[in-house]
């Protein structure tokens, strides 16, 4: 080969690698809102019911978590506006500022998480499921996900509690 030819070739193959460096700069550089957004997307805990799959910290709509049977409001004490309770059949849904979902409380056992785990089971199901890296604070069992909570109550050894919570 001449080296004119080889000249070429060096030059598309660098014109090439800066092309490729800026747009891989350019499309990683996320803001800091959008890497924490993605985070904690990516880690959360959610619950899926019914097909929907329902996220702590995202706002509250029907679309995305179903007519609820009954709601209520009061004025919180955390910022201007109202704290909402959304009762379903099983659970309830309440949300804070902004109408972002705060926690999902079971009422009974006719729910599980959406790994399986429900209100009756046992403590050794739960940790099974979800490991026994927990928190512990008495009878309650706290799991950590991005920004979101799992707690169970539990008491000789059956769960009598579960909630999602936002942090």
């Amino acid at each position: 080969m001449n080296k004119k030819v080889i000249g070429i070739i060096i030059a598309i193959i660098l014109i090439t690698i800066v092309g490729v460096s800026v747009y891989m700069l350019t499309k990683g550089n996320l803001s800091d809102v959008e890497k924490t957004q993605k985070r904690e997307t990516a880690a959360s805990y959610t619950l899926k019911v019914d097909n929907k799959e329902i996220k702590l910290g995202e706002t509250f709509s029907i679309e995305k978590c179903g007519k609820e049977l009954q709601y209520s409001e009061v004025a919180s004490c955390a910022f201007d506006g109202l704290d909402k309770t959304y009762t379903y059949e099983n659970y309830e849904i309440k949300t804070g500022e902004k109408d972002k979902i705060t926690s999902i409380y079971f009422k009974d056992e006719g729910i599980s998480t959406t790994e399986g785990v429900k209100i009756t089971d046992t403590y050794d199901k739960m940790v099974q499921v979800y490991t026994n890296n927990f928190q512990n604070e008495g009878n309650k069992y706290i799991y950590t996900k991005g920004n979101t909570q799992i707690e169970f109550i539990v008491e000789n050894d059956i769960i009598i509690g579960i909630e999602y919570i936002y942090k």
